[in-house]
């Protein structure tokens, strides 16, 4: 995903092109959804997709983001806010919206539904689809839109400070492959996401 791309691969790139100079690793961005089906027609050897915890929306909603065909390694739990034109009031519920139109990315993109959930009780929410974070944020500051990103992309990027943000939920983040798949790289390269992520106290709970 752009996300993970822009605030959680750089260095891991860097560390495994260090260790496995060898291995020819091409990265390819998309919505989850797109990922997953890319997995399975063996187009991509893995995949970093969100998932909404299952405590957290109706599953029956995301059932397309089943898992039970990969193997899925949980990496990251990112928290999803959502962000406000500055000096928006208070929002506590999506009643409390002041801003008729939702910026997202592509369908197909986890965080775009959880934003969709959120804002099914606010008065049918235009949706202006975008490219880039980037391009939201700035539709946001505009006046002209709210959205949702993951903190941490969000603290990547130097903005306003009266922009109002407010957490909505967590998302975990999953490396996945194809069942029965076995390959040193992805070893290694699994191994090099868990001791970045250790490393800068971004583990996940357990369970």
């Amino acid at each position: 995903m752009e996300s993970t791309a822009a605030s959680r691969l750089p260095d891991v790139i860097r560390r495994f092109g260090s260790l496995w100079p060898d291995v020819s690793l091409q990265l390819t961005m998309g919505a989850t959804r797109e990922l997953m089906q890319s997995v399975l027609a063996e187009e991509l050897d893995c995949a970093l997709i969100a998932r909404p915890p299952q405590t957290s929306l109706d599953e029956t909603r995301y059932a397309d983001l089943d898992l039970g065909r990969f193997e899925a390694r949980r990496i990251y739990l990112e928290d999803l806010i959502l962000v406000l034109p500055p000096k928006h009031p208070e929002v506590k519920a999506a009643a409390d919206l002041r801003v008729g139109t939702l910026a997202v990315m592509e369908p197909g993109c986890t965080y775009r539904r959880m934003a969709e959930e959120w804002a099914e009780d606010a008065a049918s929410p235009r949706t202006l689809e975008l490219g880039s974070y980037h391009a939201i944020l700035a539709s946001i500051v505009a006046g002209n839109a709210f959205g949702v990103m993951p903190r941490s992309v969000y603290d990547l990027l130097r903005w306003p400070a009266d922009i109002v943000t407010r957490e909505i939920g967590a998302v975990e983040t999953f490396l996945v492959r194809r069942k029965g798949d076995r390959s040193d790289a992805f070893e290694a390269f699994y191994d090099v996401l868990i001791a970045s992520r250790d490393r800068d106290g971004l583990s996940p709970p357990s369970g």
